[in-house]
């Protein structure tokens, strides 16, 4: 078989839940899942007798609802879509000579994409086409560890699936390459690096996808955010040169356990791709794990903070891009 045989895509969507061409072709994982729970739902249409439903209304009509989840390193192309969608708003600042781009994080309902996935049967011969329309992110995680490339694993609702349709040829970059560890700066908190063996970074976006009502065409309304969305930055065996983030931990002053902290990577062929997520407010979630002393504070751990939200019309995060 060839990577055309088996692929996992996305594509932008104008509008919730109207199905696009997948042009975004994402290095294959394991993981990439397409799931259409069976949902008895009655879509109306054409009906046999005075009551009698048609099989084509229930069994075998698109299916209402579904999750797609996936899991791949993030490449340089077409990264800045993904985060996009995931954050929620971004504004091009400069195109000469490579683009320069702002994420933050937007307070709308989030952003819809198409998802396509073909995979094999277990013959090896036959293939299994799946597209998912109306998918909208209600959670991702970006990770970077030592030796590694960043992933990006993420789920997402989507309005409805259908199968057996026709797929799109698979395309994909030659020249696209994932962020590497060893092309990663140095973490700061506050202003002062901090070294560490990895870093994972986590948003939910709390979409009411269990309260859709069906519009008129037998398919689910676009599901409301309800609430901001939650973020938390784990920092991986950090090594503090001082004890002050001990203090800062065990502060109960707002200015010392709420800390800025800033993480910048690049990919290993083109310096002019990199990405910058920076966080003005984080703040420490708790006390030392293991009820570490001031003295064992600086023994490599893991540490957590949750990224509050700064006043009203501020984002609490940002992601700046530079890209082609």
């Amino acid at each position: 078989m060839s990577t055309a045989d088996r692929y996992f895509a996305l594509g932008v969507e104008s509008a919730y839940g109207t199905a696009v061409t997948a042009t975004l072709f994402l290095p294959v994982s394991a993981a990439d899942v397409i799931d259409p729970p069976p949902a008895m739902i009655d879509f109306g249409g054409i009906r046999s007798g005075q009551y009698g439903m048609n099989e084509q209304d229930i069994a075998f009509g698109p299916r209402v609802d579904g999750s797609v989840t996936f899991e791949t390193a993030l490449h340089q192309t077409g990264f800045e879509t993904i985060l996009k969608h995931i954050f929620g708003a971004v504004v091009t600042t400069s195109t000469t000579p490579t683009k320069s781009s702002v994420l933050t994080v937007d307070t709308s309902n989030g952003l819809s994409m198409t998802a396509q996935i073909v995979k094999p049967w277990h013959d090896g011969t036959n293939y299994l086409v799946q597209t998912a329309s109306g998918c909208k992110f209600t959670q991702a995680s970006l990770s970077l560890t030592k030796g590694g490339v960043m992933r990006l694993s993420a789920t997402m609702d989507a309005q409805r699936v259908v199968s057996s349709v026709a797929s799109t040829t698979a395309s994909y970059s030659t020249t696209s390459r994932p962020f590497l560890w060893h092309k990663t700066t140095t973490a700061t908190v506050d202003g002062n690096a901090v070294l560490c063996s990895g870093w994972t970074f986590e948003l939910t976006r709390p979409l009411e996808t269990n309260t859709n009502s069906l519009g008129t065409t037998g398919l689910k309304t676009e599901p409301p955010q309800n609430g901001n969305l939650s973020m938390t930055l784990t920092l991986n065996d950090v090594v503090f040169n001082s004890a002050t983030h001990y203090t800062n931990v065990m502060s109960t002053a707002s200015s010392d356990r709420i800390k800025a902290i800033v993480l910048t990577s690049t990919s290993d062929t083109n310096t002019s791709q990199l990405m910058t997520l920076s966080a003005t407010k984080c703040m420490y979630q708790s006390g030392p794990p293991g009820g570490l002393t001031r003295e064992g504070f600086r023994i490599p751990q893991n540490l957590s903070f949750t990224i509050v939200y700064p006043t009203a019309g501020t984002t609490p995060l940002t992601a700046t891009m530079i890209h082609v």
